[in-house]
């Protein structure tokens, strides 16, 4: 892959206003390999479970990213990125940590870095780690703010995705509205929406 081109990848990747399910238990990958997303966000598995998680997610056609923050079993490290790289081959990986964005970039996968935003201090330094990480999409945690995702989307030039918190059709549809490329739900119950889109 060619880095110059991640984020139309990325925006490929996602679709317009994409439904992202992701799976946070394991016995949930199978109802989100049956919606018609483009993509999941995993968070479910370990070391040893991840390998086979992603093959299955790419043999339906669809883009995995790895939240690498929450699988069990390895660092966080230079090694472990790399290792996910070249033996798990994941679409990419999402995480608050900006050195696995950095890592993750130079092994050719696409990086989402998680904002938490907690108040206008949180917001200020996120979109500062932004700017000298370069993700190729955020996420931005919760995603019931639709004021302040109007008010990223208007600064930044990559994706963002409106994530946590989204519990009511209501709640994805604002997220749009203000300017969201993609919802990430863990909620199953709002995944068939994306077959909807």
């Amino acid at each position: 892959m060619v880095r110059g081109d991640c984020v139309k990848d990325l925006r490929q990747c996602l679709g317009k206003k994409a439904i992202i399910p992701v799976v946070r238990k394991q016995e949930d990958l199978p109802a989100a390999l049956e919606t018609k997303a483009s993509c999941l966000f995993l968070v479910a598995g370990d070391i040893t479970t991840i390998k086979r998680d992603v093959r299955l997610i790419r043999e339906r056609g669809k883009a995995c990213f790895l939240y690498i923050d929450f699988i069990d079993g390895h660092g966080s490290d230079r090694a472990t990125v790399r290792y996910i790289a070249r033996e798990v081959k994941p679409t990419g990986l999402v995480t608050i940590k900006n050195h696995l964005l950095k890592y993750a970039k130079r092994e050719g996968l696409l990086a989402i870095q998680n904002l938490f935003l907690l108040d206008s201090q949180a917001i200020k330094t996120g979109l500062h780690s932004t700017r000298k990480y370069a993700p190729d999409g955020l996420e931005i945690l919760p995603g019931i703010m639709p004021r302040v995702i109007r008010e990223i989307v208007e600064v930044v030039s990559i994706p963002v995705i409106a994530g946590g918190l989204l519990e009511k059709p209501e709640d994805l549809l604002a997220a749009f509205r203000a300017g969201a490329a993609a919802a990430a739900v863990g909620r199953k119950a709002l995944w068939p929406i994306a077959n909807q889109i």
